[in-house]
């Protein structure tokens, strides 16, 4: 899968693992900080320059190796595109720097999973919920 669109998984470990969400441009919905990878960035450099952007994330490690595939639902109706994502490991976060209204937010994995299920439809709540488990998979195993 080929995609122009990533990600960025962010976690951390503090009493557990914890995933951090942002809210959606218009404020409806949580999601994982994500958009459209630059002219000569890669898309785990794309997903690393969004965390920062939307979530204030200035310091952390992404991996080079994708995590999962997804769709998301577009601006135009019935349109999906398809995003990948990256775990990011983070070290720094300063809220201060975040988009506007994005309000980053550190939760456990259960409560990720619930909040990216909010106000989408089922099979794009299910993704993002499989996205969620891909990540506790990978990072249960380098724990």
């Amino acid at each position: 899968m080929s995609t122009a669109i990533a990600a960025a998984v962010c976690w951390r470990r503090g009493l557990g693992l914890e995933l951090l969400l942002v809210r959606t441009t218009g404020g409806k919905r949580w999601t994982f900080p994500k958009g459209h990878r630059e002219p000569g960035e890669t898309l785990a450099e794309a997903a690393r320059r969004e965390a920062e952007e939307e979530a204030g994330v200035v310091d952390g490690e992404v991996d080079e190796e994708p995590l999962a595939t997804y769709r998301y639902p577009s601006g135009a109706k019935g349109v999906a595109e398809e995003v990948t994502a990256f775990a990011l490991r983070v070290d720094a976060l300063d809220t201060g720097r975040a988009e506007p209204k994005r309000r980053p937010t550190w939760v456990g994995p259960d409560e990720a999973a619930r909040l990216l299920a909010e106000r989408r439809d089922s099979e794009f709540g299910d993704e993002l919920a499989a996205v969620v488990a891909a990540a506790v998979a990978r990072l249960d195993s380098t724990a």
